[in-house]
């Protein structure tokens, strides 16, 4: 499910799609494209998601990633 990005003056990244979607699948997606960007490396791909480097290990452990 690909997001749009926001063409008016809402401070929003994307439009939510009117299905909805699948936060988790889109948690994970996010994590992994972090780590893709940052070539693996876990701290530097936790401060591209704004989460501390704990937390994001956390989440790295809640989706087996």
């Amino acid at each position: 499910m690909d997001l749009e990005l926001s063409t008016d003056n809402n401070p929003s990244l994307f439009k939510l799609p009117e299905q909805g979607l699948n936060w988790e699948d889109h948690e994970k997606d996010c994590l992994l494209q972090a780590l893709e960007y940052t070539n693996n490396n876990k701290s530097q791909a936790a401060k591209m998601l704004n989460l501390s480097y704990k937390a994001f290990l956390y989440r790295l452990e809640k989706f087996s990633v």
